[in-house]
């Protein structure tokens, strides 16, 4: 279990914890989050931000999920068992990865990721590049469903196999 970081809020007034209902709720495409806060951050917070910020649909899609905290904990469990078959498949491979609370991993390929994320998309496979943020040889995948899952590991071994001749 993660801190939330909620019990720091008293010891420090300048802090704002915020959450993002991307990962265990799945609702990354809505771009909705909270923040906790205190008073004075949260009023000078609401002079800046828009006033219809979040549509009606991703409230109510929200509202929803905090209401079903089992579908949360079942989800995050699914996506904790499938992580740790990445984990397994990635370590076969020889290829390190950033352990994470997350719902993807953060691997080193070890060389540039161009070319295997061409070759996957080709695949129908996404990985995100992380050459970007400065690093060239690291990739990041979405923990998925088992076939999505075991799909990305079937085209990462026939591109490490095809590139090791």
């Amino acid at each position: 279990e993660l801190p939330d970081g909620l019990n720091f809020l008293a010891a420090h007034p300048n802090l704002l914890v915020s959450r993002t209902f991307s990962k265990a709720y799945g609702l990354a495409g809505l771009r909705i989050g909270y923040g906790v806060t205190t008073k004075e951050i949260a009023a000078v917070l609401n002079k800046i931000r828009e006033p219809f910020n979040i549509n009606r649909f991703a409230q109510v899609a929200a509202w929803e999920l905090l209401n079903n905290q089992s579908f949360v904990r079942k989800t995050v469990s699914y996506v904790n068992q499938e992580k740790k078959y990445l984990y397994r498949e990635l370590a076969k491979c020889d290829l390190s990865f950033i352990a994470s609370a997350t719902n993807f991993v953060v691997v080193n390929f070890k060389k540039n990721t161009e070319s295997l994320n061409t070759y996957l998309l080709s695949k129908g496979v996404i990985i995100r590049e992380l050459s970007g943020w400065g690093l060239p040889s690291y990739f990041r995948v979405t923990i998925g469903l088992k076939k999505e899952n075991k799909k990305f590991i079937k085209h990462l071994k026939e591109y490490i196999g095809r590139s090791r001749q």
